[in-house]
């Protein structure tokens, strides 16, 4: 409880994680700006 800004950090990672797979995903799938990416 001592180091909120530490958990943040990590949950911030972790969705930062969790959006790069997604886009990977998208991009594969998808072909790029197919899979409703935005990209």
């Amino acid at each position: 409880m001592a180091g909120p800004r530490s958990r943040t950090g990590l949950w911030i990672a972790i969705a930062v994680a969790i959006v790069l797979v997604i886009v990977v995903i998208a991009l594969a799938r998808g072909g790029g700006g197919g899979g409703g990416g935005g990209y």
